[in-house]
């Protein structure tokens, strides 16, 4: 970036800048007229530029563009900005699919408004409700939801991993620092497991026949 400078009165010139990547910069101030060629890195430096007394000392400077070693280079690191419910991501089969019982795992990246990722410590929630298809809305409001476990990675990203019991359809939300976020609301398809023996069960003409007629047998 070459933010362009303006004057500000007595000497003083004031730079505004806006960094929209993280990471390590450096930074090299030039003073002089007459083109880039005329144009020397600036040899004094305010050691305290927070209080009122612009003071400097002097600190000659490399006159070699290409020397990192300049005592007038200064390097600033920019870190990223708040987490945004909006651009935090979610991935995983686990979000949109799932069968009774097995427990499904997905992964949430938090990023910042710009796609920095951010560093770990958001309070990050997934929460599933039974949903009716049909009415739009909550299958039954007296149940409490299905949450999710989320694990910090400390690193940006988030595990989460869940275990639903019951098949059906169901609203996923994901919650991020208290907003809905991460591409959700979406609807978790739940399906049911094989069949369990001890739980399957047989009904109909089961215990009395009659030769030629024929009789049906049901499994549920």
């Amino acid at each position: 970036m070459k933010p362009s400078p303006f004057w500000i009165g007595t000497g003083q010139y004031k730079c505004e800048y806006a960094a929209f990547q993280t990471g390590q910069y450096e930074i090299r101030i030039l003073v002089g007229r007459g083109g880039s060629e005329y144009m020397d890195e600036i040899e004094g430096v305010d050691p305290e530029p927070s209080n009122e007394e612009h003071d400097f000392v002097f600190s000659p400077s490399s006159r070699h563009p290409d020397d990192v070693t300049s005592s007038t280079l200064f390097t600033i690191n920019v870190a990223p900005g708040d987490t945004s419910p909006r651009v935090t991501s979610a991935k995983g089969e686990g979000i949109t699919v799932n069968t009774a019982g097995a427990i499904a795992t997905f992964l949430i990246t938090a990023l910042d408004a710009f796609g920095n990722r951010r560093p770990g410590g958001d309070v990050m929630t997934s929460i599933m409700r039974s949903w009716n298809p049909i009415l739009n809305q909550e299958a039954n409001a007296e149940n409490l939801p299905e949450t999710g476990s989320v694990l910090d990675n400390k690193d940006g990203s988030y595990a989460v991993s869940y275990r639903i019991t019951k098949a059906g359809l169901y609203q996923h939300s994901i919650s991020v620092i208290g907003s809905i976020g991460a591409g959700t609301p979406v609807f978790l398809d739940v399906s049911s497991d094989a069949a369990y023996p001890p739980r399957t069960y047989v009904y109909g003409s089961l215990l009395s026949l009659e030769t030629g007629k024929a009789s049906t047998i049901y499994v549920q």
